[in-house]
């Protein structure tokens, strides 16, 4: 039998679970489950693995979040409807996990019920949901057959409940948020899983929900799979017996295989923390999923707080607060082992900020912030953040450069003021003497060579190119992007200081015109050629920056072969810039939504949205999903609404470091009942009345006029009015609404 070990809770759960396993599998495995790590105010998170003992081979790597739904701070999200909503048609739009949390400002989130199209190639494509799913007490996906109607429904105040035969469908009336699966897990404290029956066989990923029997905690669960050597998959029973194992009285099978998928934020980042199997495909990306579920809940409360993050491309800068004076230092790496360390700081202090360097783009930083009071109190605090950089251009591939071949040692022809008027040509990249068709974007012929005494042509060992460019913005901080296809090795300079080598002797060794670089392309990936999916890339960091100028910029490069027979040269640059970390720009998140209308007919109409995010923010205004010309600006006004008005207003809020939509409002008319206008003489008065608010009093003495000379009775009018007219005089009223 398979024995899990250190975490079977006991009592009627344990007998449960034995009882599953005896009559599951007959080899042997070793299960574990970590301590519940806090993760957020109200959010813990375990992982489990099996691995294989006495001939059983199957490996298993299970993430489970475990939400307090007693806590105040802890709300259910799940997907909204999207803009221009269709039942059946298009319902949610796809849309990766990672992308849900960020946009939706979530802490953590998984998948959730089935859906069509199941792997859309892009984003944003209209889907469509199988079974029950409500967002915020709207119905996005009603439960319209027997299909995927296990449904997990939640209160406003998080009260969980379950409907296993959700058809014919149960009453929503006060249900504000629902997901559905496929079939139940686990049915009050007992496995109802089968892998003999099960309508989804074998070992596979799995995405499942359930709860603890008092319904305080709702468990979420990923099992990874298709990946040997790390995590083969689960069965039905393999899924029951992990819920089981953290205390489910009731349990539902959500969307799995390529869909599965658990993410946290980070400092604003989403990271998986799971392994996607559908990142091991072809595609190598989250799947876009239509239904999601996702938490919002507060940061952990403690000593230390206001933890923040500036990132650059390989650096970044964390910042924090003390709740008194503290030293302090940061374990950070790219994984739980950390393996790297910023000095203590020399000075207690309040506000704290340390620099992490030796980071990867887009590879997970995890980091432990130690901080020590002056009693001698320890104290910890866990994160983890992405470093990531908005990219601006320079200048393409297909830059213009100049070209030389002549022996230039002893010449100073990388200098910003060397003149290059006589060099022996220019022209756009790539240059190229190549017959290879998978280099390209192939635009000028480098000139070639006979030897001496024969008819065989000869590449130059040393080509030397040169280019301008300007940069327009501050230097202080920026960091810049090569991408650049060389064949075979290079040395950069940029106003005559030397700022990279690539496959040439290391510094500070001296290159010479014949000198050979001292390896060629790679045989693979790039079959030994500059190949147009196989750049050579690297990033030159503000610390090795310091010849950048605000203004023109010479960037000169000596290309050289790996042997001096070659038959090819290949050189061609696109060049990016990153600012400095203060600088990034953080993606707009909606701090305000626009809020719905009910207005009469003629009376004016405005929707305002806040945001915040690194400016500038720029504004795009939609009605029933289509752009609105000219709709730019934080609000967006109507100044006489009429019916063809009526619909879905949202706005999209973008800047250099993403966008977001808004949720959408709606603009509805009011029905007016037309007010009685009432005259009648007191005490030699003219007294003038009418019902219902919202009007304003005009006279006229012509009605022969075209337009009438309508005005508004002085004041302006908008109750009664007391009038005193002169005898045999003759005067017109009406309402303005």
């Amino acid at each position: 039998m398979k024995k899990f070990k250190s975490f079977i809770p006991g009592g009627v759960i344990l007998l449960s679970l034995i009882a599953i396993l005896l009559t599951s599998i007959d080899a042997e495995a070793d299960s574990t489950l970590d301590e519940w790590t806090p993760i957020f105010k109200g959010i813990d998170r375990t992982t489990g693995r099996m691995t294989p003992v006495g001939g059983d081979t199957k490996l298993m790597v299970v993430q489970i979040l475990r939400i307090d739904l007693t806590d105040p701070d802890v709300q259910i999200f799940t997907t909204p409807r999207a803009t221009n909503y269709q039942a059946r048609v298009r319902e949610t739009v796809g849309q990766s996990v990672s992308s849900f949390l960020q946009a939706n400002q979530l802490q953590v989130a998984v998948n959730a019920n089935f859906y069509d199209p199941t792997d859309p190639a892009l984003p944003g494509q209209s889907a469509v949901i199988k079974g029950l799913h409500i967002s915020r007490g709207v119905t996005v996906s009603s439960q319209d057959s027997s299909a995927e109607d296990f449904a997990v429904l939640f209160t406003t105040n998080n009260q969980i409940r379950y409907a296993f035969n959700n058809y014919p469908p149960t009453n929503t009336a006060r249900i504000y948020n629902a997901i559905s699966g496929r079939y139940a897990l686990i049915s009050h404290g007992v496995s109802v899983a089968n892998n003999n029956t099960s309508p989804i066989s074998g070992d596979q990923p799995r995405t499942s929900v359930g709860s603890s029997k008092d319904g305080r905690y709702l468990f979420l669960m990923v099992i990874d799979g298709r990946q040997p050597g790390w995590s083969d998959g689960a069965e039905d029973e393999d899924t029951a017996a992990w819920l089981l194992s953290v205390g489910a009285y009731n349990a539902v099978m959500m969307d799995g295989g390529g869909s599965t998928t658990m993410v946290r934020d980070c400092l604003g980042g989403a990271v998986e923390l799971n392994r996607p199997s559908n990142l091991f495909t072809a595609v190598h990306r989250e799947r876009y999923v239509a239904s999601h579920i996702g938490v919002h809940a507060k940061p952990l409360a403690g000593f230390i707080e206001n933890v923040g993050v500036r990132k650059s491309i390989t650096t970044a800068t964390l910042t924090w607060t003390t709740r008194s004076n503290a030293a302090g230092f940061v374990e950070y790496g790219t994984d739980l082992l950390y393996r790297s360390q910023t000095p203590l700081e020399a000075t207690p202090t309040l506000n704290h900020s340390v620099r992490l360097g030796g980071l990867t783009l887009g590879t997970t930083v995890y980091f432990r912030i130690h901080a020590t009071d002056r009693n001698g109190q320890d104290y910890l605090m866990s994160s983890c953040f992405v470093p990531d950089a908005v990219l601006t251009p320079i200048f393409p591939f297909t830059q213009v450069w100049k070209y030389e071949t002549n022996n230039l040692d002893g010449v100073q022809w990388v200098s910003k003021n060397y003149v290059d008027t006589q060099w022996l040509g220019q022209g756009r990249g790539l240059l190229y003497v190549e017959d290879n068709v998978n280099v390209t974007p192939k635009n000028t012929a480098l000139p070639i060579f006979s030897g001496a005494g024969t008819s065989t042509p000869k590449i130059p060992i040393t080509y030397y190119f040169r280019t301008h460019f300007s940069f327009t913005n501050m230097t202080a901080g920026v960091s810049l992007l090569f991408s650049n296809y060389i064949d075979d090795g290079a040395v950069f300079y940029l106003n005559g200081t030397e700022i990279q080598r690539v496959r040439m002797a290391d510094a500070p060794a001296t290159i010479a015109n014949t000198d050979l670089a001292v390896r060629s392309n790679p045989a693979s990936p790039c079959s030994g050629d500059a190949i147009s999916t196989c750049p050579t890339v690297f990033w030159i960091e503000p610390d090795s920056l310091s010849a950048l100028v605000k203004g023109d910029n010479v960037l000169a490069v000596e290309v050289h072969n790996y042997n001096a027979g070659s038959s090819d040269v290949v050189f061609g640059v696109d060049l990016k810039y990153s600012s400095g970390a203060e600088a990034i720009a953080q993606a707009p998140k909606i701090t305000t939504n626009p809020a719905s209308k009910d207005v009469i007919a003629g009376a004016a109409a405005s929707f305002t949205v806040a945001a915040s995010g690194t400016d500038p923010l720029s504004y795009s205004w939609f009605f029933n999903g289509v752009a609105i010309a000219g709709a730019t600006a934080s609000s967006f006004t109507i100044p006489r609404v009429s019916a063809s008005d009526v619909g879905s207003y949202s706005v999209s809020v973008s800047n250099a470091g993403g966008s977001v939509v808004s949720e959408a409002a709606t603009l509805a008319l009011l029905s007016v009942t037309a007010p009685i206008l009432t005259v009648e003489l007191l005490d030699g008065k003219f007294v003038i009345r009418w019902r219902d608010g919202g009007f304003t009093l005009q006279q006229t003495t012509d009605l022969e006029s075209d337009p009438i000379p309508w005005a508004d009775v002085p004041g302006p009018v908008i109750g009664n009015s007391y009038l005193s007219l002169p005898e045999g005089s003759r005067r017109f009223f009406r309402l303005r609404n």
